[in-house]
């Protein structure tokens, strides 16, 4: 697999799929710190990027982005296809959300002018060398230590037609977090499309193979590949609410994942060590969008997320 540096990168049309890592920075021991990437690009206009990994344990997107890369036929593409299914390698490695190297969450760092660390380095020069000239952007995630209904998260209204395409149940129009990869392309007003699917360190094939199915479907929709889109019709949501975890201790849900709740509904118990069982409810009305699934919890660690 060829390296190159990403500074300066330009897309040549090529003959056939070529993988390529793209060179970001060096660490101190001058080891390099490179992004493996897939690239189609027949010489049309329409540029797509799609990436995943920016969390090293979120493993849905990563498998999804490479398998759709594999499937897709290179003279089927029109325009160019670009895959880089893991943008934080170090943290991927580490099987761990961020890296040790750094400790920084690389979906904090876009247009921050922080330029130090690893991540900030691969968040500075991928919004600089790539994203910023790019026509769509589609960011795919794999939960915490809760489990995503899949869902697109767009940040405009103007997107969710689009985000329709992609062919997931549900779309979330709200805010993002300051630094995140959402905020700077909505300030760039590039088009980006997030999306949330399962849980960390996990690989759910009903989920990858809706991905991917959406993902083809949305190259259907910008043109990029032949034939009619199927039409999706997911329910748009643009108001979220949190319930987080009142005190430290054992949660036991007893909701599902997707569930429709009303305001006052039990969700779960919460155990505390040596100490007394207390009732958690909801003080909303919603879809569920997000559950905990990992029974340990610290308090005002999120529960569920209810989306309305």
């Amino acid at each position: 697999m060829d390296s190159i540096p990403i500074d300066g990168f330009t897309v040549e049309p090529t003959e056939e799929k070529k993988t390529l890592r793209l060179e970001i920075t060096r660490l101190f021991d001058d080891s390099p710190v490179s992004l493996p990437t897939g690239l189609i690009s027949n010489g049309e206009d329409t540029k797509v990027c799609i990436i995943s990994g920016q969390h090293g344990n979120e493993w849905n997107g990563i498998y999804s982005s490479q398998k759709f890369f594999k499937n897709v036929p290179h003279e089927a593409v029109k325009g160019t296809l670009i895959v880089i299914p893991i943008v934080n390698p170090l943290a991927f490695n580490e099987k761990s959300r961020v890296s040790s190297v750094d400790s920084i969450d690389l979906n904090r760092t876009y247009l921050n002018h922080s330029y130090r660390k690893p991540a900030e380095q691969i968040g500075t020069k991928l919004f600089a060398e790539l994203f910023g000239e790019t026509d769509y952007i589609i960011d795919i995630h794999g939960g915490g230590p809760g489990e995503y209904s899949p869902h697109v998260a767009v940040t405009d209204e103007n997107l969710i037609e689009k985000a329709s395409d992609l062919l997931l149940p549900d779309v979330y129009l709200g805010s993002s977090s300051s630094g995140s990869l959402a905020s700077a392309c909505a300030k760039e007003n590039i088009p980006l499309f997030t999306v949330e699917a399962g849980k960390r360190r996990h690989i759910d094939r009903a989920y990858t193979d809706k991905i991917i199915k959406g993902l083809e479907n949305f190259l259907k929709g910008v043109d990029m590949l032949d034939g009619k889109p199927q039409e999706g019709k997911p329910v748009v949501h643009s108001n979220k609410d949190k319930v987080t975890s009142p005190a430290s201790g054992f949660f036991t849900p007893q909701v599902d994942l997707g569930d429709r709740i009303e305001k006052g509904d039990k969700i779960g118990e919460l155990e505390k060590l040596f100490g007394e069982e207390k009732i958690i409810r909801t003080s909303v009305s919603g879809k569920i969008l997000y559950l905990r699934s990992e029974k340990v919890v610290s308090k005002g660690e999120n529960l569920i997320h209810v989306t309305w």
